[in-house]
């Protein structure tokens, strides 16, 4: 297997971000082409059932999947079945708006918020709120599901769950017990002698399925197919030496759809564990739930959970993180300003480096020992939370480093990292940085969050 195609398949099973890029004008762009295709559903809604050839041409081709709550089962719309759910909707010409809340570009990939607006009479009916994912494809930015931005909240934030209709009450548990059975085979392959293990394609639903890869500098979006020729070939080649799936948190809106947080983590043959979070979208179909969707979790967690304070000082930390990619670096001439005076480090190796010329001085020596040593290096750092306190901020979450050496050998590692700031008029200064490894033992599981 060639080691692109495993890279993808690592992707894959995890759903990796490669890489998350800093805000930048080049994102800015990005928004308006994501604009772009909402004004295409507008007009589409504006001039009738006619005009579902504008939406259609802003799907993606390689996978787009929606499951929508139906009874009995779940109904799968793709995109060759969208035109004829499509043109029914479009019969109400005139009376429909698509309103955009929120867009998120991160990478190769992103996240709107929006709801669907209903004239009614002399007023108007706003939809539950919904979040549609957008994979950047070499033919452009393209449409790859929708989910319910209430529903995915809950896995999150678990206090909100009660904003979440629930259907049969026992929908829930036969979800998450779907999921957990999803994971222990996946376990038991990863477990089984090199080129033994197998992973059967019955979790993935045969009427649509979606994995999204943003994977660099084109996402890459997988059908049942793919993700099935993938995953076999990467279970033959075994890059890895242990490897667990574990089901952290499960919301079902609907009896016939949910939702599921899983956390991936991986200990490749040298070096420490690299650990992704994944959402799984999951329907109940004739033969049982099945899994329709694989998104990354960061994107989905950063698009409903973000407010603009909270989203200046992911920008800063992500700027900051940024200094240590080789394909776009932020320049090391920023840190003199991203520096406060007094900032202090504590490595991963428990060392202590105070002030800010001494950090400056670490930090040009480092990305020089990059430049050295790898052929190419990413890294993107994982947010899980951003708490803010007056006029500071502290910052937790993981990095995640993946590139290739100069001797041709992939590299993989989890950082995590705790960042503090503080605001100075209107920009975020960084006060302290503090990172460790994860450990991670993988005959444990971690505590469930639901």
């Amino acid at each position: 297997m060639a080691r692109s195609a495993r890279s993808v398949f690592v992707c894959a099973i995890v759903c990796a971000v490669l890489p998350c890029l800093p805000a930048s004008a080049a994102e800015d762009n990005d928004e308006a082409a994501i604009r772009a295709i909402v004004e295409q559903w507008n007009k589409a809604y504006r001039q009738g059932p006619d005009a579902a050839d504008l939406v259609l041409g802003t799907l993606s081709d390689s996978a787009c999947v929606t499951a929508v709550p139906t009874r009995p089962t779940a109904r799968i719309v793709t995109k060759a079945n969208f035109a004829e759910a499509l043109r029914e909707e479009l019969k109400d010409a005139g009376k429909l708006e698509h309103r955009t809340e929120r867009i998120t570009v991160t990478g190769t990939a992103a996240a709107e918020i929006w709801v669907l607006v209903r004239k009614v009479g002399q007023g108007q009916r706003e939809s539950p709120r919904q979040m549609s994912l957008y994979a950047k494809e070499k033919a452009g930015w393209r449409a790859v599901c929708s989910l319910p931005a209430q529903a995915v909240i809950a896995l999150f934030q678990p206090d909100q769950a009660q904003d979440v209709p629930a259907g049969d009450p026992a929908a829930l548990a036969e979800a998450r017990a779907a999921a957990e059975k999803f994971a222990a085979l996946s376990n038991a392959a990863m477990a089984a002698p090199k080129g033994q293990g197998r992973l059967e394609p019955g979790d993935l639903c045969d009427a649509g399925f979606a994995g999204l890869l943003p994977t660099w500098p084109h996402a890459t979006v997988l059908d049942k197919a793919a993700m099935q020729k993938a995953r076999t070939e990467w279970l033959v080649e075994r890059p890895f030496r242990a490897g667990r799936e574990t089901v952290l948190a499960a919301a079902a809106p609907h009896d016939t759809v949910a939702y599921v947080l899983s956390q991936w983590d991986e200990m490749p043959p040298a070096g420490t564990p690299f650990r992704q979070l994944v959402v799984h979208g999951l329907a109940r179909q004739a033969d049982g739930w099945k899994r329709v969707l694989s998104i990354p979790a960061y994107h989905v967690q950063r698009a409903l959970l973000d407010t603009p304070e909270t989203a200046a000082v992911r920008k800063a930390a992500d700027e900051f993180v940024g200094l240590f990619r080789l394909d776009q670096p932020t320049p090391t001439s920023r840190l003199d300003d991203m520096l406060d005076r007094g900032f202090l480090q504590i490595g991963s190796d428990s060392r202590v480096y105070t002030g800010k010329a001494a950090n400056l001085d670490l930090y040009t020596r480092g990305l020089a020992g990059l430049r050295g040593a790898f052929a190419q290096f990413f890294s993107w750092y994982e947010i899980d939370a951003i708490e803010l306190l007056g006029d500071a901020a502290c910052v937790s979450g993981r990095i995640q480093m993946t590139g290739t050496t100069k001797d041709n050998v992939p590299f993989r590692r989890t950082v995590l990292e705790t960042l503090v700031f503080r605001k100075a008029g209107d920009t975020w200064k960084l006060v302290h940085e503090h990172s460790s490894l994860p450990k991670m033992d993988m005959g444990d599981a971690p505590a469930r969050r639901d």
